[in-house]
């Protein structure tokens, strides 16, 4: 069996969710499915969504979203060193047991 792999352009991801977010504007919010760390591609792409302009992230359990908030969501929201900080930019839905943060 070969080896397979997908090369993403993190810069051309960022620009397509722009794109997006500008063409329809009528859309309250739009949600990032970056369950199985980005279905594996990392926080590299969680980052890439973030910087262009995604705000809600959806992931499988709860283990992931604390990994993305508190492992990763520091460095993402452009070097902000606070949990508050970092809450004030992005909101973390866990609906599985209920809470909004």
């Amino acid at each position: 069996m070969a080896d397979s792999y997908v090369e993403i352009n993190l810069t051309r991801l960022s620009n397509n969710v722009k794109a997006i977010l500008e063409k329809y504007p009528e859309y309250k919010s739009y949600i990032g499915v970056v369950k199985g760390d980005a279905y594996g591609h990392g926080m590299r792409a969680v980052k890439a969504l973030h910087n262009g302009g995604l705000r809600y992230f959806a992931v499988s359990s709860l283990e992931e979203a604390a990994d993305l908030l508190f492992g990763n969501l520091v460095d993402i929201c452009n070097g902000k060193l606070t949990t508050a900080e970092v809450l004030g930019d992005t909101e973390i839905a866990v609906t599985r047991i209920g809470y909004t943060v």
